[in-house]
This record gives C-alpha cells, structure tokens and sequence, in this order.
C-alpha cells in the first residue's frame, strides 16, 4: 500500500498542477452528473453516535452527501461499525464514488476512546509516533475509515495557549520529525492523513469553538507555518486542514472565507492536495453572520471539502441554500474544481 500512496501522490500533483493552470469546462468534469451530487461530493456532514439509519439513507439518498466525519464519543466498536455500514451500503446504492469516512483521533481529542490513542505530547521517539499512527491507522481503517484528521502540526511552546494540550509540546525540529513519522505511520497503515491546522491556532487562549478569535498577522503564526511548509514541501499530504483565523493581510473575515488568501496560498507553496477547512460550526468561522453566506464564501474562496456544523439542522440549511444556487455559474465553477479534486482521489485509491 504505501506504493499506492506513492503512486497517488504523482497522479493527483501532476493532474492538479495542469487543473490550476486550465480552464475546465463543467461538461468536462463529468457530463453525467449534476451539480446537487457533485455539491455532495464537496461537503462533508458529521455525524453522532445516535443517529438513525433513516437520518444517514436520507442524507445520501436525498442529499447526495458523499463525505462524513464521526463526531461525539464511540466508547464501543459496534458503536462505529454500525453508522461506517448504513454509511458505507447506503453509498454504494445511490451515488457514483466511495465516501470519505473521517475521525478526528489524534490522542487528545478522541472519537474512539475504544482505541485508546496515545496524545501525541507523549511520543519521545519517532518509533513511538510511527508504531501509534500505523496501529491506530490499522485499527481505524479495520472499522471503515479511510481518513484522520491528525497529526496536530499547530506549534506554540504557550502552555497557556487553547490548542497546547494537543501538540506535540517539543521544541520545533522534533515536533517535525515527529509529525513527518506520524504522516508515515498512517500512509503505510493505508489510511490518509489530514495534517491541521494551518497556520494553527496559537498565540491565544480562547477556545475558537464558541469564541471569536482577534485578528493578527501573517508574521504571529510564523513559527507554525514553518512546520506546515517542511510537511507539505516534504511529504505531499494529501490534504491539509484549515483554521478559522483572521489575518490582517486578509481582511475581517477568515482565511477559511478568503479568495485572495487561497490564490496566494497556491502560488507560494504551490499545494495542489485538498483544501479541508475545520468545521464550519465554530464560531470563529461564522462570526457574526448568516451560517449559510458564510459557507457559500468558503466554497467560492477555493476551499475543497468543507465540514459542515454539527448541528444537523444547520447544516441541512446550508444544504439547502447551496443547493438553491446551483444555477449560478460561478458557483458551479468552484464546484467543479473541488469536485474534480475529490473525484480524482477518490478514484485512485482502493478502499
């Protein structure tokens, strides 16, 4: 398998490079599918361990959602296999590619406590990061995920700071070695990584969950986005996970809303993997604005796979309103590019 991933990493570089330099026509992407089931492949809906069957067969079936992230607590295996299922049979019945099925599980937040995963402070060696990402990568990908949302690449030596507890809270060339063994650990595994949270939440205490987060510039996440740059120039992931921050070079609002910031994110560390923002309920997401513009703003800004809100209400609202502007041509343009992205990954590897 890590051939595969090798394999992969060419194809989707070398096809995303000649994307980004191309018009593409929407008939071009795939003249058989409509733009309600390609908006599906772009999103991606978190689910609770309560769910109903009903709830999944509809959001398929209906909604054409092709992506879920497991959130809340599994504390059983049955708990998860149950929902990866209906997930898993209800995709294979009505849409055209497989989903993605995600997990964060990076240790210190832990969907499947069944797992017990190690918090990645712990890890002293880059054997120890490898052997716990490739059996938690083993024991997830047993259960029917393909994708984790880890390793946590937000580096601060700020104890006082919201996201220390999840970092690797060495100093910045072990906390890369140690993320780069962790990357490894999960490709040979055979599930994929999505590093996070670029350019890390760090340099403030407040949860960005329920809190909107100050605004500051490029420079105060420097140290950060050093580690971000060595990963992505060093081991291509296949995708990368944003933050909700605002910085000044970009205006009031988050980069996850930003147009200009992609377009200079592209051009400077010439990153073609998916775009993947945090999840689209937090606070310093949404500021103080329409859930629903706010989305539509991530998806025209470049983003690739956005996380819906936990909250399913919401998000059936904002499905609802994207689906409503479908016509727009526009909109179908950043459709398209995401969609093609996903599509090719998707493709390529065997689940």
């Amino acid at each position: 398998m890590p051939a595969l991933f090798q394999k992969l990493f060419l194809i989707i570089f070398l096809i995303q490079g000649l994307f980004a330099n191309k018009t593409v026509k929407p008939q071009e992407i795939n003249p058989n599918l409509d733009y309600k089931t390609k908006l599906g492949q772009v999103l991606m809906f978190n689910i609770q361990p309560d769910v109903s069957e009903e709830f999944i067969t509809k959001l398929i079936r209906d909604y054409k959602i092709g992506n879920f992230n497991l959130v809340g607590i599994y504390s059983k295996p049955e708990n998860a296999t149950r929902i990866i299922t209906i997930i898993q049979r209800e995709s294979h019945k009505y849409l055209s590619y497989v989903p993605f099925i995600a997990v964060d599980e990076e240790g210190k937040i832990s969907r499947t406590v069944f797992l017990k995963s190690i918090p990645q402070r712990d890890f002293k060696t880059e054997a120890a990061a490898y052997n716990e990402a490739f059996r938690r990568g083993r024991a997830l990908k047993s259960l029917g995920f393909n994708m984790v949302f880890s390793p946590v690449l937000d580096y601060t030596l700020n104890k006082t700071d919201y996201i220390w507890p999840r970092t690797f809270q060495k100093n910045k060339e072990t906390s890369l070695l140690l993320a780069q063994a962790m990357i490894k650990g999960y490709r040979d595994s055979s599930i994929i990584p999505i590093p996070k949270h670029f350019p890390g939440y760090i340099n403030d205490d407040n949860d960005p969950h329920g809190t909107i987060i100050e605004r500051k510039t490029f420079i105060d996440y420097i140290e950060s986005i050093d580690i971000f740059k060595k990963i992505m120039a060093e081991n291509s992931p296949l995708g990368l996970m944003f933050a909700h921050l605002s910085l000044k070079e970009y205006g009031d609002t988050p980069i996850t809303r930003s147009k200009t910031f992609v377009q200079d994110f592209l051009r400077d560390y010439k990153y073609y993997g998916l775009l993947v923002t945090d999840s689209l309920g937090m606070k310093s997401f949404k500021l103080e604005q329409s859930f629903e513009d706010a989305t539509l703003e991530s998806l025209l800004a470049g983003y690739d796979l956005l996380i819906l809100s936990s909250n399913k209400e919401a998000s059936l609202q904002v499905i609802d309103y994207l689906s409503s502007k479908l016509n727009d041509p526009t909109i179908q343009t950043a459709i398209d590019r995401s969609f093609f992205k996903i599509t090719v990954l998707k493709q390529t590897l065997n689940y």
